[in-house]
Protein backbone atom coordinates (compact mmCIF):
# COMPACT_ATOMS: atom_id res chain seq x y z
CA UNK A 1 0.00 0.00 0.00
CA UNK A 2 2.63 2.31 0.50
CA UNK A 3 4.75 1.55 -2.26
CA UNK A 4 2.03 2.46 -4.22
CA UNK A 5 1.77 5.47 -3.37
CA UNK A 6 5.65 5.91 -3.48
CA UNK A 7 5.26 4.91 -6.92
CA UNK A 8 2.80 7.85 -7.47
CA UNK A 9 5.01 10.29 -6.60
CA UNK A 10 7.44 9.39 -9.11
CA UNK A 11 6.94 11.58 -12.59
CA UNK A 12 5.47 9.64 -15.11
CA UNK A 13 3.91 6.78 -13.33
CA UNK A 14 0.42 7.08 -12.97
CA UNK A 15 -2.32 4.45 -10.91
CA UNK A 16 -1.91 1.87 -14.43
CA UNK A 17 1.61 1.69 -14.23
CA UNK A 18 2.12 2.04 -10.13
CA UNK A 19 -0.77 -1.11 -10.21
CA UNK A 20 1.41 -3.49 -12.86
CA UNK A 21 4.91 -2.82 -11.14
CA UNK A 22 3.31 -3.81 -7.84
CA UNK A 23 1.32 -6.97 -9.15
CA UNK A 24 4.67 -8.35 -11.60
CA UNK A 25 7.16 -7.65 -9.10
CA UNK A 26 7.02 -8.71 -5.25
CA UNK A 27 7.79 -5.62 -2.58
CA UNK A 28 11.44 -7.42 -1.68
CA UNK A 29 12.32 -7.64 -5.00
CA UNK A 30 11.60 -3.83 -5.73
CA UNK A 31 12.99 -2.98 -3.41
CA UNK A 32 16.11 -4.86 -4.40
CA UNK A 33 15.95 -3.29 -7.74
CA UNK A 34 15.86 0.21 -6.71
CA UNK A 35 18.55 -0.26 -4.66
CA UNK A 36 21.07 -1.88 -6.96
CA UNK A 37 19.72 0.42 -9.74
CA UNK A 38 18.58 -2.90 -12.02
CA UNK A 39 17.05 -0.58 -14.95
CA UNK A 40 16.60 -4.21 -16.86
CA UNK A 41 14.42 -5.41 -13.76
CA UNK A 42 11.80 -3.19 -13.44
CA UNK A 43 11.81 -3.28 -17.96
CA UNK A 44 10.30 -7.00 -17.40
CA UNK A 45 6.97 -5.11 -16.05
CA UNK A 46 4.19 -5.05 -19.41
CA UNK A 47 4.24 -1.90 -20.07
CA UNK A 48 7.36 -0.13 -18.32
CA UNK A 49 10.03 0.76 -20.62
CA UNK A 50 13.51 1.61 -19.98
CA UNK A 51 13.40 5.60 -19.36
CA UNK A 52 9.93 5.30 -16.85
CA UNK A 53 12.70 2.67 -15.11
CA UNK A 54 15.00 4.87 -14.64
CA UNK A 55 13.17 7.50 -13.45
CA UNK A 56 11.54 5.04 -10.75
CA UNK A 57 14.97 4.24 -9.69
CA UNK A 58 16.10 7.81 -9.62
CA UNK A 59 13.46 9.20 -7.74
CA UNK A 60 12.89 6.59 -5.41
CA UNK A 61 16.41 5.67 -4.26
CA UNK A 62 16.47 9.21 -3.03
CA UNK A 63 13.17 9.22 -1.37
CA UNK A 64 14.28 5.58 0.53
CA UNK A 65 17.21 7.03 2.03
CA UNK A 66 15.04 10.01 3.22
CA UNK A 67 11.43 8.93 4.15
CA UNK A 68 11.55 5.24 4.59
CA UNK A 69 13.00 2.96 7.12
CA UNK A 70 13.94 -0.17 4.64
CA UNK A 71 13.10 -2.71 7.28
CA UNK A 72 9.41 -1.79 7.44
CA UNK A 73 8.88 -1.32 4.00
CA UNK A 74 9.89 -5.18 3.82
CA UNK A 75 8.14 -7.44 6.37
CA UNK A 76 7.48 -10.59 6.84
CA UNK A 77 3.35 -11.75 6.45
CA UNK A 78 4.22 -13.14 10.43
CA UNK A 79 5.72 -9.49 11.30
CA UNK A 80 2.79 -8.06 9.19
CA UNK A 81 -0.04 -9.70 11.38
CA UNK A 82 1.68 -8.89 14.65
CA UNK A 83 1.77 -5.70 13.88
CA UNK A 84 -1.88 -5.55 13.23
CA UNK A 85 -2.39 -7.51 16.34
CA UNK A 86 -0.82 -4.57 18.54
CA UNK A 87 -2.25 -1.82 16.98
CA UNK A 88 -5.56 -3.54 17.72
CA UNK A 89 -4.49 -3.59 20.85
CA UNK A 90 -4.31 0.61 20.91
CA UNK A 91 -0.17 0.94 19.55
CA UNK A 92 0.08 3.30 17.16
CA UNK A 93 1.13 1.93 14.03
CA UNK A 94 4.83 2.72 13.85
CA UNK A 95 5.17 1.83 17.78
CA UNK A 96 3.90 -1.55 16.53
CA UNK A 97 6.76 -1.68 13.91
CA UNK A 98 9.61 -0.49 15.79
CA UNK A 99 8.82 -3.26 18.66
CA UNK A 100 8.29 -6.09 15.83
CA UNK A 101 11.44 -5.47 14.26
CA UNK A 102 13.43 -5.81 17.38
CA UNK A 103 11.71 -9.24 18.21
CA UNK A 104 13.77 -12.78 17.30
CA UNK A 105 12.70 -13.88 13.46
CA UNK A 106 12.70 -17.56 14.34
CA UNK A 107 9.84 -17.72 16.85
CA UNK A 108 6.32 -18.08 16.37
CA UNK A 109 3.42 -14.97 15.44
CA UNK A 110 2.23 -15.80 19.18
CA UNK A 111 5.40 -16.06 20.61
CA UNK A 112 6.02 -12.80 18.82
CA UNK A 113 3.13 -10.96 20.35
CA UNK A 114 3.71 -12.24 23.72
CA UNK A 115 7.47 -10.61 23.72
CA UNK A 116 6.08 -7.65 22.27
CA UNK A 117 3.79 -7.55 24.74
CA UNK A 118 6.46 -8.16 27.49
CA UNK A 119 9.08 -5.56 26.15
CA UNK A 120 5.72 -2.83 26.52
CA UNK A 121 5.39 -4.14 30.33
CA UNK A 122 8.99 -3.18 31.72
Amino acid sequence: HDFFKLLLTVSGVGPKTAFNVISHIKLDQLVQLVQSNDVAGFTQVPGLGRKTAMKIILELSSKFKTDFDMKNMVMSDDDQTVVSALVSLGYKSYEAKKIVSKLPKNITVEEKIKEALKKQVK
